[in-house]
């Protein structure tokens, strides 16, 4: 069976993963990717494809059919191959055709299509069939087979940031908000893209591993850790041991696929901090991005906080990363650094909730709520913490080259995020 998807839901990657999974669980043992118009860019193509790859399973062929509309068909090609589509087509029924047609003009004649030079190569490798050039080239790139398993879809996807997803429904004109599990299982391999925005490259991720230091030798605990960006990273600076948690399946399967394709060490497993199962072993160090904010009212953030207190040694040290309680959303946006940051209209017990966007191409949304600054001070406090801290993020030495002073008059002036130590 071969599945053509309507030009209309191409571009919808949630969705395109739903019915590739829907459709391959029925007995399809084809998949096709069509960019019917030739726009999408060879980074969107490549989230596409490992997206709707995962989705597909085991023993699932993926093709994909890029016309070189805007002359990116070679580039596209190359993204999908790496993205494991395992057969690509190609044509040039492209930009000078329409633009002929729009002038009046006949359209300048396709080449001559062989068997051998426009159409499938039925070699059983992956292979590059493609319109060259809109002036009418045709070339094949025959490609050796990978022999990396059909899994590892998602760890090329979270390479290729890109991936588009909303992690909200509408529902009768309402948001229905996801469960944080929800959310990050649909974004998935997109969360790796966050950290090539301004904000996370040039201040966050280096304030982040600055605060935390010199772990050499000593155990980490990543709770909320992700697809494994801070797990890898402070393995790679000399931890000994590093656990990473999730709530979120795909989050987790991600960080194993990039443990297989580069072995550092580090374990993964999947659990809700609110409800996590007793750990027998104790840890130096604790992480914790992202992950207060998850929690629906006080009680269940004090139940974090104690999940967090109950993982470290005595006098371990826990650190936190998160909205900043004084973010004003009526003053200078992180918009240029790469977020959107907006408010709901609802109100939860430890206080607003917000809309984040990751202006990705396209964008990537999730809702979370924003905690008062007693909320994190109180909660942590009846856990068992003392010497709570709080500390702000600031620009590297990167940051400052890269871009001007005047670019960062805004994150100056309404710090987005904000960090947080105390120790157990």
């Amino acid at each position: 069976m071969g599945v053509r998807p309507a030009d209309a839901s191409r571009a919808d990657a949630p969705l395109m993963a739903h019915g590739a999974r829907a459709v391959t669980e029925a007995g399809a043992g084809l998949v096709v990717l069509a960019d019917g118009d030739g726009r999408r860019l060879p980074r969107a193509c490549r989230a596409m494809s490992s997206r709707v790859g995962a989705a597909s399973g085991p023993g699932v062929v993926l093709a994909s059919h890029l016309p070189t509309d805007l002359g990116l068909g070679l580039a596209n090609t190359l993204a999908a191959l790496a993205a494991g589509v395992r057969t690509v087509s190609g044509s040039c029924n492209g930009t000078v055709h329409r633009t002929d047609r729009t002038a009046g003009r006949r359209p300048s004649a396709p080449p001559a299509r062989s068997p051998r030079r426009h159409g499938l190569i039925r070699s059983g490798r992956p292979s590059v069939h493609d319109a060259g050039t809109m002036s009418g080239s045709l070339w094949v790139l025959p490609v050796r087979a990978s022999a990396r398993p059909r899994r590892d879809f998602r760890a090329q996807a979270a390479a290729a940031p890109g991936t588009g997803v909303v992690a909200e429904a509408c529902r009768n004109g309402e948001d229905t908000i996801m469960s944080a599990q929800q959310q990050y299982d649909e974004i998935g391999e997109a969360y790796e893209g966050f950290k090539a925005l301004p904000l996370e490259q040039y201040a966050v991720v280096p304030s982040f591993l600055a605060l935390v230091g010199d772990v050499r030798g000593k155990s980490v605990i990543d709770l909320a850790s992700g697809t494994g960006f801070y797990s890898r990273e402070f393995k790679r600076r000399g931890a000994a041991e590093v656990l990473g948690i999730d709530i979120s399946g795909e989050m987790i399967a991600v960080a194993e696929q990039l443990e297989d394709a580069d072995p550092l060490g580090v374990r993964y497993e999947v659990g809700d901090v609110a409800e996590l199962r007793p750990i027998a072993q104790r840890f130096d160090i604790g992480l914790a991005v992202q992950l207060l904010n998850y929690a629906e009212d006080i009680a269940t953030t004090e139940r974090m906080c104690r999940a967090l207190h109950r993982g470290l040694k005595p006098g371990g040290e826990l650190f936190l990363l998160n909205q900043s309680p004084d973010f004003r959303f009526d003053g200078p946006t992180p918009e240029r650094y790469g977020f959107r940051s907006e408010l709901t209209g609802v109100e939860v017990e430890t206080g607003p909730q917000v809309r984040t966007t990751a202006l990705l191409d396209p964008p990537v949304s999730f809702i979370a709520n924003r905690p008062r600054r007693d909320v994190y001070e109180k909660c942590l406090q009846a856990a068992g913490f003392s010497e709570l801290a709080w500390v702000p993020l600031t620009v590297s030495e990167a940051g400052e080259r890269e871009f001007d002073a005047e670019f960062w008059t805004d994150f100056h002036a309404n710090p987005p995020l904000e960090m947080l130590r105390c120790r157990a």
